[in-house]
């Protein structure tokens, strides 16, 4: 293995230093970063888990998957190496968060995306924000299966710090913190509405667009990390527009067929003294990733009927949703809250070719689930298992509305 940035430091390695690694090569593996890390070792010695320093080496094979592996020293040919680990899509990176810390500085995680009790998590701690920022960036490029992204990822990352741009990390100054939106008023929730609409509709919003049968799922450009992300899954469901309304009301209710996201859901206030009718909620969400802290959110409810959607909408009717301050939950200094820009589903009128007349639903989540989760929901999303799952919650919602208008026409 020829030597690259072989310093005691945990400097990451410029790329006269990668070039000069990758050519000298016999493998035929393409080097993608290396540098010096400290790393959590797997096991316990006296009841403690000890971080170790090892020399990282991350390389695309002929086979097109990644490799990551790690040595005691920069000069160990591969097979002196102490460890490695194969990377495809479902693993993920994610920084450490401070409540779940380690004791070592700038950690981040490499492991897989749901946790299955069988692939480890790696913890690898590095000498600064940019280090950790720019390993997090290529690791995500082989995971992504886009290895020739790598440079230009990590390069971004200096672009984006010379810029002064948020990375994102677990700072607090980097947590997003969104305005308290008003509520109580109705022209303010018919205002989100127009909102949720407008961003649904605006095409420079939506690049990267999939189509599978019937389902289409776009989503915008990632940005820095503390601004939400939007997502849009739209779609014809053979049922009425007033069918589908009043399905996804009551369904949506406790015990209902689509009451999971609001299970557990505390009721802060009843907003039903005039439409749009609806309330405010809060929920404290557990994660089921080891060192990830509570998520909690509070967000307004309503629910906007045909009549009441105003012109620059149109004829539709559905469900807003947003983030805002309630006095009775304030935010708690060990649980990060969610932001939720308005989100939520609106439905109109279809014609078929055959003259009838059936719905359009489009969802549109804007979300900011903070730090290390909103790092995996982008990974989840680009692995495909986030559209996986988004496209089949839309095919369950068709089912189940099919399943109820057979009820109601009686077979």
């Amino acid at each position: 293995m020829a030597e690259a940035n072989c310093s005691s430091q945990e400097t990451s390695p410029g790329p006269d230093a990668i070039a000069a690694t990758a050519k000298g090569s016999s493998s035929g593996e393409e080097l993608l970063h290396e540098g010096w890390c400290v790393k959590e070792s797997g096991t316990k010695f006296c009841g403690r888990y000890q971080w170790q320093k090892r020399w990282f080496r991350l390389v695309s094979t002929r086979t097109g998957t990644s490799k990551l592996s790690y040595y005691k020293s920069c000069t160990d040919n591969p097979s002196q190496m102490a460890g490695s680990v194969m990377l495809d899509s479902s693993y993920c990176t994610r920084p450490v968060e401070k409540q779940h810390g380690k004791a070592q500085p700038f950690c981040f995680a490499v492991g897989p995306l749901v946790e299955d009790g069988l692939k480890r998590s790696y913890y690898i701690s590095c000498s600064s924000e940019q280090i950790q920022q720019e390993w997090m960036e290529v690791l995500d490029a082989a995971i992504e299966g886009v290895p020739g992204e790598a440079k230009m990822r990590r390069e971004s990352v200096s672009d984006r710090l010379a810029k002064g741009i948020s990375l994102g990390g677990d700072d607090a100054a980097s947590v997003v913190q969104h305005a308290g939106r008003l509520y109580a008023e109705p022209r303010a929730r018919i205002q989100e509405w127009v909102h949720l609409h407008q961003k649904a509709k605006d095409e420079s919003v939506w690049r990267k667009t999939d189509t599978k049968a019937g389902v289409t799922i776009s989503r915008s450009q990632f940005g820095d990390r503390s601004t939400c992300d939007h997502i849009k899954i739209e779609g014809v469901v053979n049922a009425s527009v007033e069918l589908l309304f009043t399905f996804l009301q009551q369904a949506s209710q406790p015990g209902g067929k689509l009451d999971y996201p609001f299970r557990g859901e505390e009721v802060l206030q009843e907003l039903d003294a005039n439409e749009p009718k609806g309330h405010v909620f809060y929920n404290q969400y557990s994660v089921p990733w080891p060192r990830i802290s509570s998520r909690d959110i509070c967000a307004a409810c309503a629910w906007v009927p045909w009549h009441l959607s105003p012109p620059e909408v149109g004829p539709a009717c559905g469900v807003v949703l947003y983030s805002v301050d309630h006095p009775s939950k304030p935010r708690h200094p060990n649980v990060y809250r969610v932001q939720l820009d308005a989100s939520g589903i609106f439905l109109k009128h279809h014609p078929k070719e055959t003259g009838e007349v059936v719905t359009h639903m489009t969802a549109v989540i804007q979300i900011n689930t903070q730090t290390a989760l909103q790092r995996m929901l982008r990974g989840a999303y680009r692995s495909g298992l986030l559209k996986l799952g988004l496209r089949s919650g839309f095919e369950h919602i068709v089912e189940q509305v099919e399943n109820y208008q057979k009820i109601l026409n009686g077979y």
